[in-house]
């Protein structure tokens, strides 16, 4: 993760802002409770209509104000995660740049069109989830367990065992889902680079009848995918109705423990019932929020992997510092036992090859397919480089 933090680096101001307006929105929101159980408790029980006008009045002004802390709090994390996308695409690019075509065999182009766009997208919407949902979640979570122990011990015991309940479901959904989002990203890589090679080659498919064939093996790889999204996607669906039940079953048993509390205790008030359910569900969905969060992240780390590849790779063929700039060049092009091959563990495309042309002169490549011609046009210009020991490759200026 070092490597992405300098992109990160310039929007940390803009992003603590954000944080600092979204965790502010997320206290009002839990304030305007408390009010909703005054109004309830000492205005509507007390016919009081003072009490209501003034608290009325106090959420209306918190309301506004919770409005523009909104807006502040979807602005800055949305500037903050497009701008790290868009200095992250531009360093790939840059980077894919510099690649040879030697370090291209080590990445398909399917592959990097997929780095470029959809992993780097993931990494934005990742990071504007963090800066909302993974604040605003907590926020709910711990205020809200916390003031319900505060009015009633007794009954932030339920909600605890519902917050232990689907923390252990958010776990077990967070460990198992990073494999399965990998293979999913895998699915993607190979969908598109199908496509990819039927469009280039449609001519040669139209000529030779095969549309049948290659129709096939798009059904193939258009299974594998969809199998692929809805065995990642079947952890999510454990939250739903896991989230459901937890709220259901926990709100049964808070108004059943509070009929007890109101009617024969007098411990607590029909507002803190209110609060205490309104609490509840602020819970519950903050235990959903933070789990959508975990997934994105436990996705993300595939993405942060394929784009890592890219940004490691060093290219193999770099200019010298000491590089003069000719102009007007003429001499002679000459090959000195130059051998080639494309992997440290592979045999050699060409192999001592020896040749030299003079200023003027016209040649002639011919040989079989793998024969290695363009492989000799490549080191010729340069798109890749010699790799015996004592191979050269030398341009002789003369002035001719």
């Amino acid at each position: 993760m070092k490597k992405f933090y300098k992109y990160f680096k310039p929007e940390i101001p803009a992003a603590i802002l954000g944080i600092i307006f979204v965790g502010s929105v997320a206290f009002i929101e839990l304030y305007q409770i408390q009010l909703m159980a005054e109004i309830i408790d000492n205005g509507i029980a007390n016919s009081n209509f003072d009490i209501i006008l003034s608290v009325g009045l106090k959420m209306i002004w918190l309301a506004l104000l919770g409005a523009i802390l909104a807006i502040l709090g979807l602005v800055f994390p949305s500037q903050v995660s497009n701008n790290f996308a868009l200095r992250l695409r531009d360093a790939l690019f840059q980077r894919i740049q510099t690649f040879s075509i030697k370090n291209m065999t080590n990445f398909s182009t399917a592959s990097l069109v997929t780095r470029l766009t959809n992993d780097v997208n993931f990494l934005q919407r990742t990071i504007m989830m963090c800066l909302r949902l993974l604040v605003r979640a907590p926020v709910f979570l711990f205020t809200s367990v916390y003031f319900t122990y505060l009015v009633s011990p007794e009954l932030s015991w339920v909600m605890l065992g519902a917050v232990i309940f689907l923390s252990g479901i958010l776990v077990y959904v967070v460990t198992h889902g990073f494999s399965r989002f990998v293979r999913l990203q895998k699915m993607v890589d190979n969908m598109n680079r199908k496509v990819q090679e039927t469009l280039m080659n449609i001519r040669v498919i139209k000529s030779f009848v095969r549309e049948d064939f290659e129709d096939d093996g798009f059904d193939k790889e258009n299974k594998e995918l969809f199998n692929a999204s809805v065995n990642a996607m079947n952890l999510m669906i454990i939250m739903n109705p896991a989230l459901t039940g937890a709220i259901h079953f926990a709100t049964l048993f808070i108004v059943w423990i509070s009929s007890y509390l109101i009617v024969d205790m007098n411990l607590i008030h029909v507002g803190d019932l209110l609060v205490f359910i309104n609490y509840l569900r602020f819970t519950m969905f903050s235990m959903n929020m933070i789990t959508n969060v975990l997934m994105m992240i436990s996705r993300s780390r595939a993405s942060v992997i394929r784009i890592g590849e890219v940004l490691d790779t060093e290219a193999d063929i770099l200019p010298k510092e000491d590089a003069v700039v000719i102009e007007d060049m003429k001499g002679v092009l000459k090959f000195e036992n130059v051998s080639f091959r494309y992997y440290a563990d592979a045999q050699d495309v060409l192999t001592n090859i020896n040749l030299t042309i003079n200023p003027g002169e016209h040649i002639g490549i011919i040989g079989s397919t793998g024969s290695g011609k363009s492989t000799l046009v490549n080191l010729l210009s340069r798109l890749i480089d010699v790799t015996g020991e004592e191979s050269q490759l030398m341009i002789l200026i003369s002035e001719i």
